[in-house]
């Protein structure tokens, strides 16, 4: 299969890229208003009751039922990560994959996030955690996605920051799991998904957060590398974590072999 892995794409270069930049940050902003907003609002009990109704019909899957304990501190904890996604991060669509350091459990040593490529076949990156919901509704689809494309394409799932850790961004009746102090914290964590039949390695993101930073992740996020180029950049969820979407990319390499 020919797939494209220029360096660099038509909207990635000067005055465009300047432009969708600054468009990034501006539908941020806006964003950021409205969360802002609806945490006020969401204290007044009659108005409160009414946006929990409306928001948990337009929720994402796994979601529903969900009622997340915001505070203005937790809001913030999360606005950085996407102020460095609207500057596109160091891990854009079609540049060379930063070949970053994991932490393998089985070998307990750090290795490098390449040592993972095969010659001529697609590398899936799977990032989340388990106080993230929509990962977690999906997980049983993403494992299906990993066995079935086995023979044209290697998967990896990376344990990241929690997403709403029970002393962060919680979740009622959800988030059991505290912000990770030490890398045995987060080994720990990573082990609920290793005993649930994973199909691919289960690798950990060291404690200075480097893949979540870089690939922007939190709360979860999909992407593929090819010829150690990224071509495949999903965006982050909880809305936008699609594993169909990788299934089918790798459904329409695996019909171009």
């Amino acid at each position: 299969m020919t797939v494209s892995t220029s360096v660099q794409k038509w909207w990635d270069k000067p005055p465009l890229r300047w432009i969708l930049t600054w468009l990034r940050m501006f539908r941020l902003l806006i964003m950021m208003i409205i969360i802002s907003t609806f945490i006020v609002l969401f204290k007044i009990p009659i108005v409160g009751k009414i946006l929990l109704k409306f928001s948990r019909k337009l929720a994402p899957q796994g979601c529903g039922n969900l009622n997340v304990r915001a505070t203005v501190s937790a809001l913030r904890e999360s606005f950085w990560p996407l102020v460095y996604d609207a500057w596109s991060g160091e891990a854009p669509l079609g540049r060379k994959v930063p070949d970053t350091d994991l932490y393998d459990t089985s070998s307990k040593s750090i290795v490098k996030l390449l040592s993972f490529q095969k010659s001529g076949r697609p590398l899936v990156l799977n990032f989340g955690s388990c106080t993230s919901p929509p990962f977690m509704a999906k997980l049983a689809e993403f494992k299906e996605i990993a066995r079935d494309f086995a023979d044209v394409a290697d998967f990896i799932t990376i344990y990241i920051v929690e997403a709403h850790a029970s002393d962060g961004l919680s979740i009622e009746d959800f988030s059991d799991i505290d912000h990770h102090k030490t890398l045995a914290d987060r080994v720990e964590a990573s082990d609920r998904l290793r005993s649930d039949d994973m199909p691919c390695p289960v690798l950990v993101d060291p404690m200075d957060d480097q893949n979540s930073k870089i690939f922007v992740t939190v709360p979860e996020r999909l992407y593929i590398v090819y010829r150690s180029t990224i071509v495949y950049r999903g965006s982050y969820g909880p809305f936008n974590y699609k594993p169909k979407d990788v299934k089918n990319w790798l459904q329409k390499f695996k019909n171009e072999m």
